[in-house]
């Protein structure tokens, strides 16, 4: 895609001289349908991660305004003209210069969203489409600015300003005021999570490398006033809407999905506790990463502890029951070993393709295993040396076990 759009975008203009330029007027649809060819799955929250065990990918709108397939329709939009002339038909009829700047965005949409109701809608389509047109919407008016001999100029600013308004008449669309029963919480997550990181990286955005005029300036503080709004609003309906998904996930009824018990909720629940988590550590609205340390929140080391009990808890008790009367304890403790091999490889084999995608988190999660079976193991080996030479024949020495913990979660 990177190759043909590059040369799409090299044709046709080279020969072009500045007032050239500025009069071209490209086919219908022509900006729309490079927009629209632009992938943003490589930072994209996958909508099934919600329904599985596994919810972890990057954020579709995080680094949206760092993509060099963006940023080269955006600046071939300056280089024909195409925003000059958006910005000068938005100052002769604004309502119309806006219908058509958005029709070749592809979110038209945007304009109707308060007349035409959302549900039913495919919700991802719509978060994609606005996310590049928002991407795209700020990287050609910085790229107009650099274009410029002059500063930027009010009418500009003006014109971005209008823009990014109706823009963020999703997000008021998407986090209504009282909770909605559609878009279901883990889609709303999904979609507000995307939303959120692409805002919060506009208000940091250079508008220009020279100086820039005071009424210019006051325009785009305005602009910077509404993000900053947006974001909060975005930040608390991330907050109150992974308490809903939470929620649903931790009801019984849940459990009916999820084969052979429930430590694959608890991971479920991890996972999207993670990734929620890691997307919002730039803002301070949860602190995971600490000085050199990395910590989890005490909601999920519940989610550990619970994941333990229902998953590893019953291969530890294998060799945790009381010991016998002397005449029983040579063959008990022969019989609880072999319980405890066959429980610890059942339990592997079972989770050996689960998918953790948190290297840190899959670190936590094998070192508690290892820290609560594997040296339970030991401590019951030391107590019993007789059994030495069976396992290791068998091949069932701590370190063999804690081997094959290693390779856990990897999916």
């Amino acid at each position: 895609m990177a190759g043909r759009l590059a040369a799409v975008l090299e044709e046709s203009t080279d020969d072009l001289d500045h007032s050239t330029r500025a009069a071209y007027s490209p086919p219908c649809n022509f900006y729309r349908d490079l927009i629209r060819g632009v992938a943003v799955t490589g930072g994209l929250i996958s909508n099934s991660g919600f329904s599985s065990g596994s919810a972890h990918a990057g954020a579709a709108g995080a680094r949206a305004l760092c993509d060099l397939e963006l940023r080269a329709i955006a600046r071939r939009m300056v280089v024909d003209g195409y925003t000059q002339c958006m910005v000068q038909a938005f100052h002769d009829a604004p309502d119309d210069a806006l219908e058509r700047w958005f029709l070749e965005l592809d979110v038209d949409w945007v304009l109707r969203i308060h007349e035409e109701q959302l549900q039913g809608l495919p919700l991802q389509g719509l978060v994609e489409s606005w996310i590049r047109a928002f991407a795209v919407i700020l990287l050609s008016m910085r790229e107009l600015h650099l274009a410029n001999v002059d500063e930027p100029t009010p009418a500009s600013a003006r014109f971005a300003k209008a823009s990014i308004a109706k823009m963020l008449g999703f997000v008021d669309a998407i986090v209504p005021a009282a909770p909605s029963p559609s878009p279901g919480p883990g889609e709303k997550l999904w979609a507000v999570l995307n939303m959120y990181v692409c805002v919060s990286d506009a208000p940091s955005f250079k508008w220009s490398r020279r100086p820039i005029p005071q009424e210019t300036q006051s325009i785009i503080d305005d602009i910077n006033g509404s993000l900053s709004t947006e974001e909060n609003r975005l930040n608390a309906a991330i907050f109150s809407t992974t308490e809903e998904v939470r929620a649903l996930m931790e009801e019984d009824s849940w459990a009916i999905e999820i084969p052979r018990g429930g430590g694959l909720r608890y991971l479920f629940l991890l996972n999207n506790s993670c990734f929620v988590t890691q997307q919002l550590e730039p803002s301070e609205l949860l602190a995971w990463v600490r000085i050199n340390h990395w910590e989890l929140p005490s909601a999920s080391k519940r989610y550990i502890d619970c994941y333990f009990e229902v998953s590893w808890a019953h291969v530890l008790s294998c060799i945790s029951e009381p010991n016998p009367g002397p005449l029983l304890r040579r063959w008990n403790n022969g019989s609880s070993l072999a319980k405890f091999e066959s429980a610890f490889h059942q339990t592997y084999r079972l989770q050996r393709f689960w998918k953790v995608p948190s290297p840190e988190l899959r670190r936590m999660l094998r070192r508690t295993i290892t820290d609560r079976v594997i040296s339970g193991y030991r401590e019951y080996l030391e107590e019993h040396p007789e059994l030495e030479k069976r396992i290791i024949f068998g091949k069932s020495t701590p370190d063999d076990l804690e081997e094959l913990l290693g390779g856990l979660f990897e999916g």
